[in-house]
């Protein structure tokens, strides 16, 4: 008996046109630093720059820019910042510190973070800025030694807008036209690629047909597997 398979087809999600952003600017007031470590008693929580993106947008990467000044001692090289997501959990894995062994102003800009991607259901994203230095200096949380400087620190959201799914097209491939050997198991047949568009309302593929003309028995046939990815 043969064994014949259907091999994998994919639903593809073609949906760059549809790719929109948001930005925000946290214009509170400088932010302070704690020293030695982050204290979530003197940013973080306390300091958060939230936006807005439509429930059920699929957030694709975040931007972020920000001035740190070094002043009363310290130095820009001891300063150090990450972000963290509230609604993923998520923080970019690593701080971000300045480069020059003296005091100064600092501009850091990242690109392309991954902290809050994925389908946002409430359409709200809350950051943190989670800053502070390795010099004490005057101790405790303030701004005399390190400072996030007001009306700068800048998120972009991108994100894919929810639109209902639709049907855009679809295309065969036979990449194997070898003859199929009576007793042969698992051999590849046929890939169908399925192209969708749009994000809600998804659609399930319920029923393929299939046409078995120019096969030289059919009851060689055991059955037909059908994979997808």
């Amino acid at each position: 008996m043969k064994k014949l398979v259907l091999i994998p087809f994919a639903i593809l999600l073609s949906m760059a046109s549809l790719a929109q952003s948001v930005s925000a600017t946290y214009t509170v007031a400088d932010i302070p630093t704690g020293d030695g470590s982050y204290d979530p008693a003197c940013n973080g929580p306390l300091t958060t720059l939230l936006l807005n993106v439509p429930i059920g947008a699929n957030v694709t990467g975040v931007d972020v820019a920000y001035d740190m000044t070094a002043g009363g001692g310290g130095w820009m090289s001891e300063q150090r910042s990450q972000l963290y997501c509230q609604e993923t959990g998520l923080d970019e894995g690593g701080d971000a510190s300045g480069a020059a062994n003296n005091a100064g102003t600092f501009a850091y800009n990242r690109t392309g973070l991954a902290l809050a991607n994925g389908i946002s259901a409430t359409g709200v994203l809350t950051f943190e800025m989670r800053a502070f230095r390795t010099w004490t200096g005057t101790a405790g949380c303030n701004t005399s030694i390190s400072k996030v400087d007001n009306n700068t620190w800048s998120i972009t959201v991108y994100y894919v807008n929810p639109i209902p799914m639709v049907y855009v097209s679809s295309t065969s491939t036979q990449n194997n036209t070898t003859l199929v050997p009576i007793c042969s198991a698992n051999e590849e047949i046929i890939g169908l690629e399925v192209v969708m568009d749009g994000g809600l309302n998804l659609k399930d593929i319920t029923e393929l047909q299939i046409d078995m003309t120019g096969t030289s028995n059919i009851a060689d046939v055991a059955n037909i597997d059908i994979f997808y990815t």
